[in-house]
Order: C-alpha cells, then structure tokens, then sequence
C-alpha cells in the first residue's frame, strides 16, 4: 500500500476504512428499512380508504350502478348524480357511461382541470381524491 500523503501509516488508514464503510452500511439499512415502513404504512392506509364519511370506499370492480331512469335523458336531478359519490373513478365513469350521462373530472387529488362553460343537463363533473368520488355537480 504506498504511503499516505498526510503521513500516516497504512496500519492507521485501514480502521478509518472500516469505520467509513460501517457508517454506509449502516446508512443503508436504516434507509432500507425506512422505505419498508413507509410501503407497509401506505399499503394500510390504502387498505382504509373511505368516503371521509366514515363508510369504506367502493373500489370493487363488479359496484351495482344505479337503475336507470328515463328522466335522465331529459335531466339529471343532484339526488341521481350522487349515488355516485363514494364509487371508484372507475366505476364512476362506468356507470354513467351505462347510464347514458356525460362524464368529466373536474379534479383530481387537488389538481382542477379546464373545464367548458357550456351547461349541460346531461353531464356530471366529479372531484376525485384517492380515486374516490368525493364531489359530484349536474351540468
């Protein structure tokens, strides 16, 4: 090993070698094992998802959409839109595409989209946080 520049011994680098690449090492686990509770926190959290009502959140893929109604060819009354809240995004726009209703999100976990002004009788616009319907308006 040739000489340290500062002087020191070979004898005297070596335990500083060691102690740096224990210090790493050990970095390492404690990152390791931090992004391990990090994953088993946001899978329990997920795992309790809700409404914020206090109901679990229906995110099965197989969610009853409701009946249909002739009146929503004409109008979709505030009371129908919100048979959706608490669905999945999914099974949000599932229904109402079986529905025959028109469908947007107007936001998504805190980020709003353009939307068109026009008004239309025919058309939901959902808010979305944790791919749950919290919000619904007709128009």
């Amino acid at each position: 090993m040739p000489p340290d520049p500062n002087g020191a011994s070979a004898s005297l680098a070596a335990p500083h070698v060691v102690t740096l690449v224990l210090v790493r090492l050990r970095s390492a686990v404690i990152r390791s094992a931090t992004c391990a509770l990090a994953v088993v926190l946001i899978a329990a959290c997920d795992g309790g998802a809700s409404t914020g009502a206090g109901t679990p959140a229906d995110t099965s893929a197989d969610t009853a959409c409701p009946p249909a109604d002739a009146a929503d060819t004409i109008k979709i009354t505030v009371s129908r839109a919100e048979l959706l809240l608490g669905f999945s995004e999914a099974n949000a726009e599932r229904c109402a595409v079986e529905l025959g209703w028109a469908y947007r999100v107007g936001m998504r976990d805190g980020e709003y989209f353009a939307l068109t002004m026009d008004y239309s009788l025919q058309r939901v616009t959902v808010e979305i946080e944790n791919d749950v319907v919290v919000r619904i308006s007709v128009g």
